[in-house]
């Protein structure tokens, strides 16, 4: 883990259990993808997988570890700030790896314009509690990472991954969340032609 977040004070944030990622995902591919298949019809060439904060991690983490396993990936909000910006390493070594065999996938990346500065309504809180959200908000950055770590995907595009960027004024963590589904529902079910 990298090192932790700390109050203003310096004292570090109560530990958090982290991580679990690959058992996640082994329990959507051996447990729950088969029980879907068994109730309804599914079109196994139309797979997306969406998340917000640390799902939109984890869409990440799936996309760049295994991005065959679906089609489109949603990162709403992905926690990109999380264990010292791990998800960057995979990043890089899915990026070698898709320059010498290309994927077919689509991955659509969102946040919402207030994520790294004050809501209006936060602004109002009382001050400690107001400049411990500031500090926890502008050190995650979540509108820098989110941006950056389009602009370096959407370089991937010859390689087959179609990316796509999209920052929602006027939203925080909290709203974004049905305007990244709104958004992302096309990309991930296309009208038929």
């Amino acid at each position: 883990a990298g090192p932790p977040e700390t109050y203003r004070n310096g004292k570090p944030y109560p530990p958090r259990p982290g991580g679990g990622a690959d058992a996640f995902f082994g329990f959507l591919e051996k447990e729950l993808r088969p029980e879907i298949e068994k109730r309804y019809p599914v079109n196994k060439s139309k797979q997306t997988l969406l998340g917000n904060g640390y799902g939109g991690l984890f869409a990440l983490h799936v996309l760049f570890t295994k991005p065959e396993t679906f089609q489109t990936y949603i990162a709403s909000s992905p926690s990109i700030w999380w264990n010292d910006r791990y998800i960057l390493q995979e990043e890089k070594s899915f990026a070698e790896k898709i320059a010498k065999s290309p994927v077919k996938a689509r991955v659509v990346i969102t946040a919402g314009e207030l994520e790294q500065s004050l809501t209006k309504i936060e602004v109002a809180w009382p001050e400690d509690e107001r400049e411990e959200h500031r500090l926890k908000i502008t050190r995650r950055k979540m509108v820098d990472n989110t941006r950056e770590l389009a602009w370096r995907l959407s370089e991937l595009a010859e390689h087959g991954l179609v990316s796509e960027y999209r920052l929602f004024p006027g939203e925080s963590h909290k709203s974004v969340v049905p305007m990244a589904i709104s958004h992302a529902l096309p990309a991930a079910f296309p009208p038929a032609r």
